[in-house]
């Protein structure tokens, strides 16, 4: 992939570039939304498209968990509705038919997301 401009953002580096690995990963994530459930289409697409980095990947990452779990055998997976779900709700509900399922919330946590600065890690010891 081309390398991006000093400070440019991820989705619009990736967006204008022509080189093969850039048309392949577009081609991809394309595929990936084409999946995802229609109710929520509109909003992924949104934050997707975002020039703030942050935003971007947290909605990239989230598209990637939804394929994530589509491979994984979840055959019934669905989004909250936009129009009720607030800003700690979680992305969408994962089961297999006929079964239990869990919900889902893809989060990013780094230091350049300030809505998850001071976020608990997780302790092994």
């Amino acid at each position: 992939m081309s390398v991006g401009r000093h400070s440019e953002p991820s989705f619009d580096c990736l967006n204008r570039s022509a080189s093969p690995s850039a048309i392949a990963v577009r081609a991809l994530l394309s595929s990936w939304y084409r999946r995802y459930p229609v109710d929520a289409q509109l909003s992924l697409r949104s934050r997707f498209r975002l020039a703030d980095d942050p935003n971007h990947l947290s909605a990239h990452f989230e598209l990637h968990c939804f394929d994530l779990h589509t491979r994984l055998g979840y055959a019934d997976i669905s989004a909250l509705d936009p129009g009720t779900a607030t800003e700690r709700s979680h992305d969408f509900f994962v089961s297999t038919l006929g079964d239990y399922g869990v919900w889902v919330e893809a989060t990013l946590a780094d230091d350049r997301n300030p809505a998850t600065e001071g976020a608990d890690g997780i302790s092994f010891g």
